[in-house]
């Protein structure tokens, strides 16, 4: 599961470490360094077209089919084709510099990221809703490997460079691409409150 997560840098700095061209530069116009991205929240997102990638902001979080009362904010990769809502689904990225996950005991909030990229590209799906914004992208999570499933068992589908590129182009990133270790770090709960938005965020705290 992925809820909350962070991009605490400009559109400027996110470009010059994951390049991508600005689909409408209005559309980024309002965008603030965000230290605790909740979903409903417009997220820079990512989409291939014609060979070129192209980002602006996409609101986090889908209507479900069932009920659209309800958001769905994740797909799981292991059954992403198999589930009808996610049919005409487009692929994306969303970037990010880390995100956060609660310890399903303790509750205690970590933030978690790789240990040598300070911006990552997130496996996510971008579809048309019938509601207002009629664009929406919800993020894919995979199995939590050994670093941080004692935390909790999913995170979000972290992709290599290589494998962002072939996730856009419509493929699965390759089974042979490295596991990308993750650090986790605890911080204070202060990112329980969706609308605190502040650097302290990422500052370390004992445990």
């Amino acid at each position: 599961m992925c809820g909350r997560f962070s991009l605490g840098m400009t559109i400027t700095q996110a470009q010059q470490l994951f390049p991508f061209m600005i689909r409408d530069l209005k559309d980024l116009s309002s965008w603030q360094p965000q230290f605790n991205i909740a979903p409903g929240s417009d997220v820079l997102t990512l989409v291939g077209r014609s060979d070129q990638v192209w980002g602006g902001l996409v609101r986090w979080g889908w209507p479900a089919p069932w009920n659209t009362s309800q958001v769905i904010i994740n797909a799981r990769i292991e059954s992403l084709d198999e589930k009808p809502s996610f049919r005409n689904a487009r692929r994306a990225l969303v970037l990010a510099d880390s995100f956060y996950e609660w310890h399903q005991q303790s509750k205690q909030p970590y933030r978690i990221l790789p240990s040598n990229q300070p911006l990552f590209p997130i496996a996510a799906i971008v579809q048309t809703t019938a509601t207002e914004p009629a664009h929406r992208v919800i993020l894919v999570t995979k199995a939590a490997d050994e670093s941080t499933k004692t935390i909790h068992p999913r995170v979000p589908l972290i992709l290599t460079p290589k494998a962002a590129s072939l996730w856009l182009a419509g493929d699965r990133p390759l089974a042979s691409e490295k596991t990308i270790r993750l650090n986790a770090i605890p911080i204070s709960h202060d990112v329980n409150n969706a609308r605190t938005n502040s650097k302290d965020l990422h500052r370390p705290m004992s445990v």
